[in-house]
């Protein structure tokens, strides 16, 4: 059976995605994820989730997602890092 597996470095980070069968899979920086917890090159591994690169670095993470200081209102918006806000586009 094959399996998607993530490569990290000794900071959590992803070097490498692959494809392989089960008998490959036998190191510690082999890391298999999924659909529901992707892994993304350069992305982060921590506490049992993958986090692709930090957007912005206001952002906090959040069990596999970033999430912005202030909550995106509805509609069409982008953040200002700047400003920490959200700007209407």
């Amino acid at each position: 059976m094959t399996k998607s597996v993530a490569i990290i470095n000794d900071e959590n980070i992803v070097e490498n995605l692959i494809v392989c069968d089960d008998s490959f899979i036998d190191q510690e920086n082999q890391i298999t994820y999924n659909d529901l917890n992707p892994a993304f090159i350069g992305g982060l591994y921590e506490d049992g989730f993958f986090y692709p690169p930090q957007p912005y670095p206001s952002w906090t993470k959040n069990e596999g997602n970033w999430l912005p200081p202030i909550e995106k209102p509805d509609g069409e918006f982008s953040w200002n890092e700047e400003k920490k806000e959200w700007i209407e586009i």
